[in-house]
C-alpha cells in the first residue's frame, strides 16, 4: 500500500471546510450555499463544476465512451452544482452512467434535469437501494435535505433516534451486482458509493462485478476503516477526493 502522507489530495473546498469548522456551522453554511447555487443558471454551475473536476480524481480516470456506476443522488446536491451523477454525465461522452437511488423524488428531479438540459451521456436510472441482499427496507427522508437520508438499520446500529424532520418509508433494495445484470451494464470504468454509512454493506453485494476487475471505487467518507477494507480486495488508495476516498485496482 502507498504511503498515505504521499496520497493525492484532491479535496474539494467543503470538504476541507467540514473539517475546520463545527458541524453546526458547516451545516448551516452548506445549506445556505445549497439554495444560492440552486438559483444559478445550469450552464454557469456545471459548467464550472465539470472543468473543476476534469483534472481531480475521480473525474480525471474517466474517458469517452466509459461506464459509470453512481450510488446516491441527492435533489439539493443536484441543484447546487454538485451532482456527481451529472458530471459523470457529462464526462462520459458516448458513454453510461448508471444511477441508483431509492427516493423517488430525487429520481424525477435527476431525470427532468437531464431531459431538459441534453446533459450528455446516457443514463440508466434505478429507483432502489444498493445493499447487500435483495429485500425491502426502512429508509429515511429529510425533504430539506435530502443529502443526509439514511437507511433506518444504519441508524439501529449505531443506537440513535431519527429527527423529527425524518419521514419513513419502504423501499426496495437489492446488491449492486443484481442491479447491474438487471440494467445489461457491464464492465463499469468506476464505481462511485455515496450513501451515508451503507458503503460497506453494499459492497458485499458487489463481489461478482469486482472479480470482473473494476479498475476504481470512490466511496464516500462516512466511516472507519475504508482503507484496510479496500486494502483487502485489492484496491489501494490514491487520493482523497471531494467526497472520500478514491481507490485503484492493484496490478
Amino acid at each position: 500500500m502507498s504511503n498515505r502522507n504521499d496520497t493525492k489530495n484532491d479535496k474539494g473546498l467543503g470538504k476541507r471546510l467540514k473539517q475546520l469548522l463545527p458541524s453546526k456551522v458547516f451545516s448551516v453554511l452548506r445549506a445556505l450555499f445549497n439554495r444560492v447555487m440552486a438559483a444559478v443558471p445550469y450552464s454557469i454551475k456545471y459548467g464550472f463544476a465539470t472543468r473543476v473536476r476534469r483534472a481531480k480524481y475521480p473525474y480525471k480516470v474517466i474517458k469517452d465512451g466509459d461506464v459509470v456506476v453512481q450510488v446516491g443522488a441527492p435533489k439539493d446536491i443536484l441543484l447546487a452544482g454538485r451532482s456527481r451523477a451529472i458530471n459523470f454525465l457529462r464526462l462520459v461522452g458516448r458513454g453510461t452512467t448508471v444511477v441508483v437511488e431509492p427516493d423517488e423524488t430525487n429520481c424525477r428531479a435527476l431525470k427532468a434535469l437531464v431531459e431538459k438540459k441534453n446533459v450528455g451521456g446516457r443514463l440508466v436510472l434505478c429507483q432502489k437501494g444498493a445493499w447487500s441482499s435483495k429485500g425491502k427496507l426502512q429508509f429515511l427522508s429529510n425533504p430539506d435535505h435530502p443529502a443526509t437520508n439514511i437507511l433506518q438499520v444504519l441508524y439501529d446500529d449505531k443506537g440513535d433516534a431519527p429527527e423529527d424532520a425524518y419521514s419513513g418509508s419502504e423501499v426496495p433494495v437489492d446488491t449492486l451486482d443484481n442491479i447491474l445484470a438487471d440494467t445489461g451494464v457491464s464492465q463499469p470504468k468506476l464505481i462511485s458509493i455515496t450513501a451515508n454509512g451503507a458503503e460497506p454493506e453494499i459492497l458485499k453485494g458487489l463481489s461478482q462485478t469486482l472479480s470482473s476487475g473494476v479498475p476504481y471505487i470512490s466511496l464516500a467518507v462516512t466511516g472507519k476503516g475504508y482503507v484496510e477494507l479496500m486494502a483487502d480486495l485489492n484496491y489501494e488508495l490514491i487520493a482523497y477526493d471531494d467526497r472520500g476516498f478514491t481507490f485503484e485496482l492493484r496490478g
